[in-house]
Parts: structure tokens; sequence; C-alpha cells
């Protein structure tokens, strides 16, 4: 048993050593502990995503408890569940910025801009054409302007 978060919480694990498994018992305020019995906690079975296999059970599993009473032993497993998900998501399966003319081009679809509308940003129709086919970079200034004008992040433009 633990204190945490300012001495506030209770947390309540299992520890199995030869499988080396933290199971967490109980968490919760000192009152809620002190109505339970921390013996007869049910042992959540919960254990790191290590795999593709791990992370599909896992998902299946926070879908099937997606709709839980926040405050229930469900709801506290969900919210694990998802935070080793988010874990695991961030280390195998990262998400890249767009294109910069990728993000332009969405960003005008969403404005309803047209092309006109990046000539101050860009320069002339030709080279507001040339940026947008691939055949020209955008220079430095060019991105500058794109941000302040459409609310592009910088490093979207920069990648």
């Amino acid at each position: 048993m633990s204190n945490i978060g300012g001495n506030k919480y209770r947390l309540v694990v299992a520890v199995k050593y030869s499988a080396q498994l933290v199971f967490i018992r109980f968490v919760g305020t000192h009152a809620d502990y002190d109505n339970i019995d921390a013996a007869k906690v049910k042992i959540m079975d919960i254990k790191p995503i290590h795999n593709e296999k791990q992370h599909r059970a896992a998902l299946k599993e926070i879908e099937r408890l997606w709709a839980v009473e926040a405050g229930t032993p469900e709801h506290d497993r969900l919210e694990v569940l998802a935070t080793l998900v988010e874990d695991y998501e961030e280390r195998h399966q990262p998400i890249y910025p767009p294109d910069p003319v990728a993000a332009i081009r969405f960003r005008m679809d969403q404005l309803d801009l047209d092309r006109k509308a990046l000539e101050p940003s860009i320069g002339s129709r030709a080279r507001v054409s040339e940026v947008l086919s691939g055949r020209r970079r955008l220079t430095l200034p060019m991105m500058r302007r794109l941000h302040r004008q459409l609310g592009i992040p910088a490093e979207v433009l920069l990648s």
C-alpha cells in the first residue's frame, strides 16, 4: 500500500515477483479505503502492452468498457487500459506531420480559399501554382507568412 497524490489517495497493489508483475488492487481516497477490505478487492489483471496482438486485445476491452459508470472498478480498468494503449501507440505508431503542401491544401479547403488567396503569402499566381504542384519548395519567409495567414503550425510547414 502506498499514499499518492499529495497523500490524498491510496494505491494498493499485489506483486508477483516470479512473473515480474504488479497488479493494481485498489486506487481511491483514504475514506474509500477505510470502507473496503483490501484483502478481498479483486486484482486488476492488466499487463503492459508489448505487441500488436496485445494492443488489439486492449482496444477490444476498451470498447467493451466504454460506457461503464465513472467511479466503478470497471471505469478504473478502462482508464488504466487507455493509458497503456496511448503509451504503446506513441512508441509504435507515431503520427508524422503531413506534407506541407497537403497541409496548405487542406487548410485552403477548410477556409474555402482559392489559389488567389495565397498570393500575399507565396507571391505571384505562377509561384502559387509552382508551390502547390510541388515544383517549387517553400521558402522560410513564405512559411512564416502562411503560418500567420492560415494558422498552419510552423513545424508542419518546415517538414
